[in-house]
């Protein structure tokens, strides 16, 4: 990102941010809006630095795309109408620049392979195969309902956690609660009466107060731990020889979710034309999992020695045999990218299953919890009450 100072010929100025690879580009665009650049400083964007597109931005701009070029408008049109309309400023950037290199002579695929830090490299490689099949206008539909698809999955997700996440806030501050405004007034009684404070109840207070006394050092390490989950040493220490894909439940989600992509891609793929070979080599250039890239090379290995995708796919043990079974039939029937598609909606089907209940066990497990944290706290409370009414007693 550069800020800049421009002047005109009239002697307008204006001052202003533009982002590019280098100056020259920076002055060629000044310069053919009759701009003159008179000075710049390089700007390091912190909250868009590598941050990617979210789905639901590339859902409206495949949409978009899909809805506009089947009309018969254009590209370059179609791009100026998105790029007016949208209210993202990170797109309306980016699509100002893919403009810009399609005027000079270059395929919507290599603008976007430039920008390869804020698009996903599965949707550039899925343009490049639009554009080299002459079928842009379906894998841009296709690509709109996977990532409606991806975004009802996420929204599906968080559904999940946000009533166990509410259950375990509202645990915290009634824990918060009890120990700072009820309990004191018990241990005060207790005091000017001459008793004692229970033990139990010292390390309840004991570990509250280490809590409180401690809370940015919490926030902090928990700051970390969700920045880490998006880091890439976190998906190599995920990916580790699979072993997080074999962990019960959770571990077959991750499983499941990678091979519903994979699937999708490659049937996306194998609808535009591209064969089987181009189609892995390109998927698996693309994949972020490390374990998947691996096991799709091997696929491709043994496709190259006169293996079949069934007979691959089988013999690294990646699916069931019920997925086989369709992969043979999607062979000898002809169909392989119907079956592909099949199967990813399969595993799409078999993600929702698992959060839903997922969300069942999150439930009573937060309850349990809750009980827990309460309980601990109730039982600290009675202890003392219990003293104070054999004091008054004696």
């Amino acid at each position: 990102m550069y800020s800049y100072k421009a002047v005109k010929l009239d002697g307008k100025y204006k001052k202003g941010i533009f982002r590019a690879k280098d100056v020259g580009e920076l002055e060629y665009d000044l310069r053919k809006n009759g701009w003159y650049l008179l000075g710049y400083k390089r700007k390091i964007d912190l909250l868009n630095v590598n941050k990617k597109i979210n789905k639901n931005t590339l859902y409206m701009l495949c949409k978009s795309l899909e809805t506009l070029l089947r009309s018969g408008i254009n590209l370059i049109q179609a791009i100026n109408l998105i790029s007016d309309k949208t209210k993202n400023k990170k797109l309306k950037e980016s699509l100002y620049k893919i403009r810009d290199d399609i005027l000079k002579g270059e395929s919507l695929y290599s603008s976007l392979k430039l920008q390869e830090n804020i698009y996903p490299s599965l949707f550039i490689e899925m343009i490049f195969a639009g554009e080299q099949s002459g079928k842009l206008v379906e894998i841009l539909n296709n690509l709109a309902m996977h990532y409606k698809e991806e975004m009802k999955l996420t929204q599906k997700i968080k559904k999940a956690f946000i009533y166990p996440f509410i259950v375990f806030i509202t645990s915290i501050c009634i824990t918060s609660f009890l120990i700072t405004n009820i309990l004191p007034e018990f241990l005060q009684t207790l005091k000017d009466l001459g008793g004692q404070i229970p033990a139990y109840t010292k390390i309840i207070i004991f570990l509250f107060q280490e809590t409180y006394n401690n809370i940015f050092l919490i926030l902090l390490i928990l700051l970390f731990i969700s920045v880490g989950i998006k880091s890439k040493l976190i998906n190599k220490i995920k990916d580790f020889k699979g072993v997080t894909y074999g962990i019960p439940y959770v571990g077959t989600l991750f499983r499941s979710y990678e091979l519903q992509k994979i699937f999708y891609y490659l049937g996306f793929l194998f609808l535009s034309g591209i064969d089987i070979l181009s189609s892995l080599e390109k998927l698996q250039s693309s994949l972020n999992s490390i374990f998947f890239k691996e096991k799709i090379l091997k696929v491709l290995n043994l496709l190259k020695s006169g293996k079949s995708i069934s007979e691959a796919f089988e013999k690294l043990n990646l699916i069931d045999k019920e997925k086989i079974i369709m992969l043979e039939v999607g062979e000898e029937a002809g169909n392989i990218e119907e079956m592909l598609l099949k199967i990813a909606d399969m595993y799409l089907q078999e993600i929702y299953e698992k959060v839903d209940k997922l969300s069942i066990y999150l439930e009573p497990v937060m309850i349990i919890i809750v009980s827990f944290m309460v309980g601990s706290i109730v039982i600290g409370l009675l202890i003392p009450m219990i003293n104070i009414m054999d004091l008054i007693a004696y």
